[in-house]
């Protein structure tokens, strides 16, 4: 597509080309999924502990017992994977989501 202003033309890309290139680079990979596995574990130990389905007790309580584990504070990323982890869990259960 051609843009009016700049006469230049613009970058499209369909659905596959735009999750490509949206990739973690391969050096931050491990590290991100080093930091999922440890904030799932957690998030498993608290929903266990706590035994009701209440979103805000559950984001409470899982934020709360992150802040030991991360002592340098709670990085960017850790707030996302904890509201996924309680949107799967919602949706399918504490048996998919934390299976024993």
């Amino acid at each position: 597509m051609l843009d009016a202003v700049n006469g230049t033309e613009t970058l499209n890309l369909n659905l596959v080309e735009g999750l490509k290139a949206n990739v973690l680079p391969d050096w931050l990979r491990p590290r991100f999924r080093k930091l999922k596995t440890k904030v799932k574990q957690i998030f498993c130990n608290v929903v266990h502990g706590i035994g009701e389905l209440d979103t805000k007790d559950i984001l409470k309580a899982v934020l709360l017992a992150l802040i030991p584990a991360f002592a340098g504070g709670l990085l960017a990323a850790i707030v996302p994977i904890v509201i996924g982890l309680v949107a799967y869990l919602l949706k399918y259960g504490i048996e998919k989501t934390c299976p024993a």
